[in-house]
């Protein structure tokens, strides 16, 4: 191991160090969220090809009058991410309290300024 990528490392083990908590909740939050949002894409996109796609216009099911492959693959993703905003937004998702700045991570960073401070 060369020391530049020891050094690197060292770099990086103190910087996390200094990250804010609220930056890491966030973080982990949005990559939740894209996750999810991914998941439903696949399902969308994937079913959608393989329930609508090369089906005779005779022997198309409906449901209510919709298309089955439109129900299942725009529907059912539709109906799921909006319980999953709802859970997500009401029980998941926590209010950080973004107190004062730690004095002891500001020379990494640099000092905090607003636009108050200016």
């Amino acid at each position: 191991m060369s020391v530049a990528s020891t050094s690197s490392s060292i770099d990086k083990d103190k910087d996390s160090d200094c990250l804010d908590p609220v930056f890491l909740h966030t973080r982990r939050e949005a990559l939740f969220i894209v996750a999810v949002w991914v998941a439903c894409l696949v399902w969308t996109v994937g079913s959608s090809y393989l329930m609508g796609y090369n089906v005779g216009h005779e022997s198309v099911a409906t449901i209510a009058g919709i298309p089955a492959w439109v129900a299942w693959s725009v529907g059912v993703p539709w109906l799921l991410a909006t319980i999953f905003t709802f859970w997500f937004c009401l029980a998941y998702m926590a209010d950080d309290d973004l107190g004062e700045v730690d004095g002891e991570c500001e020379d990494a960073v640099g000092p905090v300024r607003g636009p108050i401070d200016e």
